[in-house]
C-alpha cells in the first residue's frame, strides 16, 4: 500500500528539488522505474526499473522526445517513460511532490492563448474593414450609376455583375441585395405614380379650366365693383370740399348775423321781429363754442322759469273763473248730435237722420283747470252749436268750427270760426296736459299747436300717440294734447256715425254731415253779481295768497301781516289784478 505524501519521509535515496537543480513534472525519476502489484496487494519500489509497472495490464504511458505515450504492454503493465530529451536527469524524484513548475507553465499557456486571440481578432477586424470599404465602393458606384441610367437598366446590370462575379455572400452583399429590391419596389411604385398622376391630370383640366375661368369672371367683377367704388369715393370727396366751403360760408354768415360792427355777439329776441340782443362777448366771458353754449342755455332756463311761472298763474286764474262761474264740480256737459242712419237696405239719399246726445264728464279741476275753463265757456257761449263732426279716422272723430253744406266741406268756416276768436276762447295759451289724466278711450282731447278750438274723441287708447312725445311733427314735440273730459254715456251714437263712408283719399273727411244741434253745461251754475259775491271776496283766498304776495313784494323775505293796511291794500291788488268781473250769464 502506497503512503501518502504527508505521511510518509523522504527517504535517503530521493533527492530534492533543490538538490537536482532542476524541476520534474510530478516528482517522476526520468530514468528509475517503480513497479506497484495490484494482484496480491505487496508493495515494491525499484530504483533500477526503468519503467513504471502495474499489475493490472492496461497499458503503458511513456514519454519519448517530450511527448507522451500510451503503450498497452502484454503483460499487463503500464510504464511511462520519463521527460526530457535524454530520458534521465540524474536521479530518481518523487512522483507524488508537487514542484513550482506548475505556475509558469500556466502563465504561458495564457499567454499563448492571448497572443492567438489578438491575431484573430486583427485578422477578423481586417476582413470586415475591407470588405466594408468595398461595399461602399460598391453602393457608391450604384448611386452614381443611378443618377445618369434608369432604375431597370441598373438592376440589369447588377444581377449582370452579380452572375459574372460571384462572392462570398457577406452580410454588406446581402444588404446590397435588399437595396436592390427596394429600388425595384419603388421603381414600381413610381410606375404607379406617374399612371395616376395621369389620369388625375386628364379627369382634373377640365374641372381646372371652369374654375379658372369662374376666377377670371370674380376678378373682373372685382375691379368693376373697384372702378365703382372708385367713382364713389370721389364723389365723397367733391361732397367733402363742397361742405366745408358751405360750412365757410355759414361761419361767414354767422359772424355777418351774428356779430356787431364792434365785435359783439347778436342773439335774436324771441317774440320780436328780428329785434336783436347784443351780448358783451368780453363781458359776459364768452370765448368759445361751449362758453356761448352755456350762456344761451342759462338764457332759456330763465325764460323756462318765467314760462313755469305763468302756467301756475293762469292755472289758478282758470281754476278761480270755474269755480265762481260753474262751481266745484264735478262737471259735465252735454252734446247733442245729429246724422244720418245708415241703413244697407236703402240708398244714402234715403237714410234718416237721427239725434244723439254724449254725456261728456270732465276731468278733475285741479289737473286741467285752463282747458276745462276754456272748454266749459265755449259751451256755455254756445260756440259749438252749428259747428260739425268732420274727420272719422281710425283713432278719433273729430269736430270744429267747420259747415257741410250740399255735400260740400267749408273748413274753418268764416261765420262758426269768427265767434271763437271775437270771444277769445279759441286757443289754449299753452299745451297742459297731466300724467295723472292720458288719452285712454273715449276721452276728449284738444288738437294741434297750440291746441283749440278742435277737439276731438279717442275711439282707442291713444296715450302714446297723443300724449308727451307723440306728435313728432311739431316744434316741441315733448309737449302732448290736452286731455280734458271723458264720454261716460251716449257711446252708441259714437259706433254709429263711425258706419257712415269717408273719403280715405281725402284725410278721412265724412261723407255726410254730422253736426253739433245743441252743447250745454248740466253742472249748477251761479252768476256771481246776482249772488253780490265774488270769489276775491273770500277770506280764504286772501288767506292762501297774501303771504305770497307780499314775499314777492318784498323781495323774497318772508315778512308777517301785522297791521290791518297790509291786508286793504293786498285786497286792493287782488282786485285790480282780477281785472272786470264777467259778462252775466245770457
Amino acid at each position: 500500500m502506497l503512503r501518502s505524501r504527508a505521511n510518509r519521509s523522504q527517504r535517503p535515496s530521493e533527492p530534492t528539488d533543490e538538490r537536482s537543480g532542476g524541476h520534474r513534472y510530478g516528482g517522476y525519476p526520468s530514468a528509475g522505474s517503480m513497479a506497484v502489484g495490484s494482484g496480491d496487494g505487496s508493495d515494491g519500489y525499484a530504483s533500477s526499473n526503468p519503467h513504471y509497472r502495474q499489475g493490472s495490464s492496461h497499458g503503458s504511458l511513456y514519454h519519448h522526445g517530450g511527448q507522451p505515450h500510451y503503450e498497452k504492454k502484454a503483460g499487463g503493465s503500464f510504464g511511462a517513460t520519463g521527460f526530457g530529451s535524454g530520458g534521465n536527469f540524474g536521479a530518481a524524484q518523487n512522483p507524488f511532490k508537487e514542484h513550482s513548475s506548475r505556475g509558469s507553465f500556466a502563465k504561458y499557456v495564457w499567454t499563448c492563448f492571448l497572443v492567438v486571440a489578438v491575431m484573430a481578432l486583427s485578422v477578423t477586424t481586417f476582413y470586415y474593414f475591407r470588405t466594408y470599404q468595398r461595399t461602399m465602393g460598391q453602393l457608391n458606384a450604384v448611386r452614381l450609376h443611378l443618377e445618369d441610367h434608369p432604375i431597370q437598366q441598373v438592376e440589369e446590370e447588377l444581377d449582370m455583375d452579380q452572375e459574372e462575379n460571384p462572392q462570398f455572400e457577406s452580410d454588406p452583399q446581402l444588404e446590397l441585395k435588399n437595396l436592390q429590391r427596394q429600388l425595384h419596389a419603388l421603381s414600381e411604385t413610381n410606375s404607379q405614380y406617374k399612371e395616376s398622376l395621369s389620369q388625375y391630370t386628364v379627369r382634373s383640366i377640365p374641372q381646372l379650366k371652369s374654375q379658372m375661368q369662374a376666377i377670371k369672371h370674380q376678378i373682373e367683377a372685382t375691379l368693376r365693383e373697384n372702378e365703382h367704388h372708385t367713382t364713389q369715393l370721389e364723389a365723397l370727396r367733391r361732397q367733402q370740399e363742397d361742405r366745408s366751403r358751405e360750412v365757410e360760408q355759414l361761419k361767414e354768415d354767422y359772424n355777418n348775423r351774428h356779430k356787431s360792427a364792434s365785435g359783439n355777439l347778436l342773439i335774436p329776441q324771441a317774440g320780436s321781429d328780428g329785434h336783436r340782443i347784443e351780448v358783451d362777448v368780453v363781458e359776459h366771458g364768452i370765448e368759445t363754442v361751449e362758453h356761448l353754449e352755456n350762456y344761451v342755455k342759462n338764457r332759456e332756463n330763465v325764460l323756462w322759469t318765467k314760462i313755469e311761472a305763468l302756467r301756475d298763474r293762469m292755472g289758478e286764474q282758470s281754476r278761480i273763473e270755474v269755480l265762481e262761474w260753474f262751481g266745484p264740480g264735478p262737471h259735465s256737459v252735454e252734446i247733442e248730435v245729429e246724422y244720418p242712419h245708415v241703413d244697407e237696405n236703402h240708398d244714402p239719399e234715403d237714410w234718416p237722420r237721427v239725434r244723439g246726445v254724449f254725456l261728456v264728464e270732465l276731468a278733475p279741476l285741479d289737473l286741467m283747470p285752463v282747458a276745462i275753463n276754456l272748454f266749459l265757456q265755449q259751451i256755455h257761449h254756445k260756440l259749438w252749436n252749428g259747428c260739425a263732426f268732420v274727420i272719422n279716422a281710425m283713432h278719433i272723430l273729430q269736430a270744429g268750427p267747420h259747415l257741410f253744406d250740399s255735400n260740400r266741406y267749408f273748413p274753418n268756416h268764416e261765420t262758426l270760426h269768427s265767434k271763437f276768436t271775437n270771444a277769445k276762447l279759441d286757443k289754449m295759451p299753452f299745451q297742459e296736459y297731466h300724467e295723472k289724466y292720458p288719452h285712454v278711450q273715449w276721452t276728449l282731447g284738444f288738437a294741434g299747436r297750440p291746441a283749440g278750438p278742435d277737439f276731438y274723441i279717442n275711439k282707442i287708447d291713444n296715450s302714446k300717440n297723443h300724449g308727451p312725445g307723440g306728435q313728432v311733427n311739431h316744434d316741441l314735440h315733448e309737449e302732448a294734447d290736452p286731455c280734458f273730459g271723458k264720454i261716460v254715456q251716449g257711446m252708441q251714437h259714437v259706433a254709429e256715425i263711425d258706419k257712415i263712408p269717408v273719403g280715405y283719399d281725402e284725410g278721412f273727411l265724412l261723407k255726410h254731415n254730422v253736426f253739433i244741434v245743441d252743447a250745454r253745461v248740466v253742472t249748477e251754475k251761479r252768476n256771481p253779481l246776482e249772488e253780490g259775491h265774488h270769489y276775491y271776496d273770500d277770506p280764504d283766498y286772501h288767506k292762501d295768497h297774501m303771504e305770497e304776495w307780499i314775499e314777492a313784494r318784498d323781495g323774497g323775505q318772508n315778512a308777517e301781516i301785522d297791521s290791518h293796511a297790509d291786508k286793504d291794500e293786498v285786497e286792493h291788488e287782488s282786485r285790480q289784478r282780477a281785472g272786470p268781473l264777467p259778462a252775466p250769464m245770457s
